[in-house]
């Protein structure tokens, strides 16, 4: 996997060249995956909130709850269920203004986290 850290690092440093910002949040997204992957975790978190805010930029709903989604994931398996509430929430909402196709695993992880922090 660190070829593929590089090569997603090297695909985002062509971005503003080209301008694509729908492809530079993916391209972040991903990036937080692989860093997650590899125990990266502060990378991860950095990556997904770089992420977040191209998406909200561009306004690219369905990217910001999947982006978030999967801060809300990572947030958990951090230990950071306030965090984690919160980006899947969120994510949630999106889901539901837009008719997501992925709000059934949202709500779930949401519902989850709820629980959770209610047993701490």
């Amino acid at each position: 996997m660190p070829g593929a850290r590089a090569a997603l690092e090297a695909a985002l440093a062509l971005r503003p060249e080209t301008g694509d910002l729908l492809a530079a949040g993916a391209t972040l997204n991903n990036l937080a995956a692989v860093s997650s992957a590899q125990g990266d975790p502060a990378a991860a978190v950095d990556y997904y909130e770089r992420a977040l805010a191209v998406r909200r930029q561009i306004e690219d709903v369905a990217g910001q709850a999947h982006t978030l989604y999967n801060l809300g994931i990572l947030c958990t398996d951090l230990g950071d269920f306030g965090r984690a509430e919160i980006a899947l929430a969120e994510a949630v909402t999106l889901d539901e203004q837009c008719d997501l196709p992925q709000i059934s695993r949202d709500r779930k992880a949401l519902l989850e986290i709820r629980s959770r922090r209610k047993r701490t």
